[in-house]
């Protein structure tokens, strides 16, 4: 399929503004969202977000067994660390997308088409509003040299097991394709540019 999914495994409790961050997703029906999860779906739910029923630890068994690691509970916010093997844990769930990323509930998204249009084109590995990798929101082409990139980024098993975020997701990806070369990154917007526009 010529599409991207984001893939956003969450916990505890659904946030208060779980309506307006469902609006923004909803109105983006180029692009599908997996909400892996052990909470009862919530309301409203958008055609293109679908809940996945995985519980905490059956999703850190499935991380476990593709880093290598034995990844202890440390709070779900450490989740955000794995998330450069999201592409290899839940591949069974991912097989049809041309595209697959991850993202955060408390990111409201506005008109997504560039990123569509980018995904359509198919021939970058990385797709980010930034330079390197960016937590938020960044989407890795659903190949295997991409997919793999995690198990290149330096200390990732020791960086694995802290109970702290060490910002995997973040610069590491970045600085991990830059290090070995050979992979094509697409900036979304110039950043800097939006942050210098004249606000309304």
């Amino acid at each position: 399929m010529n599409r991207a999914v984001f893939v956003i495994p969450y916990y505890g409790s659904w946030p208060c503004f779980w309506p307006a961050w469902a609006e923004s997703a909803g109105r983006n029906q180029a692009f599908d969202f997996l909400l892996l999860t052990d909470l009862p779906a919530p309301s409203p739910l958008p055609a293109n977000v679908r809940i996945v029923s995985i519980s905490y630890r059956e999703c850190l068994r499935r991380l476990s067994a593709t880093m290598g690691v034995a990844l202890r509970p440390a709070g779900f916010h450490k989740l955000c660390d794995y998330r450069p093997f999201f592409g290899l844990a839940f591949q069974d769930l991912l097989r049809e997308y041309k595209y697959w990323g991850y993202c955060d509930l408390d990111l409201f998204f506005g008109n997504l088409q560039g990123l569509a249009t980018m995904v359509q084109d198919g021939t970058l590995d990385f797709i980010s509003p930034w330079d390197r990798s960016s937590g938020p929101c960044t989407l890795f082409r659903n190949v295997e040299h991409v997919n793999e990139i995690g198990f290149s980024i330096r200390d990732f098993q020791s960086r694995a097991l802290q109970p702290y975020s060490t910002w995997m997701d973040e610069g590491a990806v970045g600085e991990t394709s830059y290090r070995l070369g050979g992979f094509r990154w697409g900036l979304s917007r110039d950043i800097k540019k939006e942050w210098r526009k004249r606000k309304c």
